[in-house]
């Protein structure tokens, strides 16, 4: 089960995310004249060109390893009056950011630098947990119903490693620009982010399934067989003994 909620998770979460502020502004100037002649008249066209101006800024975001990192612990198990257990998913992951700013003045760069940061964003998310045996195996296999009910993303550590070497007070407001941004990208993906995790959990609900023996004999037996309403009566083919 945490394992595969780990790999819900990861496939829930954006590999990458990137923004472009005014990235690739133009700006039409005049280029100077086209001159024919026809018989004779002179015939003059202005020629204009479009060339790079403005303030660009780049922003790029991705998961470092989450193959590696992105692990979800499961914490908290409870049981609810409604015969379901409630738990909580944790989990904590490491972002590579780098932004980028190019101030151009009519196709002339004034400025190019660049910085680099590691993030760490943490996950959490409630998920209430019902099982059901599945009559059609003998023994049957126990069903996993999970639910996320509350998931979130949220920034819990930001540090600058590089600064291009031109960059000075102007990158370090880049840098900072850069995580206030990370922090709204992470608020809007929560507002969507439980939904996409319930939809994942539907696309694997095949490999929500445990055998009976095995989860009655783990160090969750006990809690398992009150969930099931499987007791001391319960038939010796669910028991898994002769």
């Amino acid at each position: 089960m945490q394992g595969l909620i780990t790999a819900i998770v990861r496939e829930s979460l954006p590999d990458q995310y990137e923004s472009r502020d005014h990235w690739g502004d133009t700006k039409e100037i005049w280029a100077g004249l086209d001159v024919r002649l026809d018989g004779l008249r002179i015939d003059t066209k202005r020629r204009k060109k479009q060339v790079n101006h403005g303030t660009w800024k780049l922003y790029r975001v991705r998961f470092i390893e989450p193959e590696k990192y992105l692990h979800v612990d499961v914490q908290n198990i409870r049981e609810l009056p409604n015969g379901r257990v409630e738990f909580d998913l944790l989990a904590d992951a490491r972002l590579d950011v780098f932004a980028r700013l190019a101030q151009w003045e009519l196709g002339v760069q004034l400025i190019s630098l660049s910085v680099n940061a590691e993030a760490r964003a943490q996950f959490r998310a409630r998920c209430d947990l019902g099982l059901k045996l599945d009559p059609s195996k003998l023994p049957p296999d126990v069903l996993l119903d999970p639910v996320v009910s509350q998931a979130e993303v949220r920034l819990a550590g930001f540090r600058v490693r590089r600064i291009s070497q031109i960059g000075g007070s102007v990158a370090r407001e880049l840098g900072e620009e850069a995580r206030d941004l990370l922090d709204k990208e992470l608020a809007k993906q929560n507002q969507k982010l439980p939904s996409k995790i319930n939809r994942q959990i539907d696309k694997n609900r095949d490999k929500l399934r445990l055998s009976v023996q095995d989860l009655l004999t783990s160090q969750w037996g006990s809690m398992a067989a009150k969930q099931l309403g499987l007791g001391d009566n319960q038939p010796a083919a669910i028991r898994g003994t002769k």
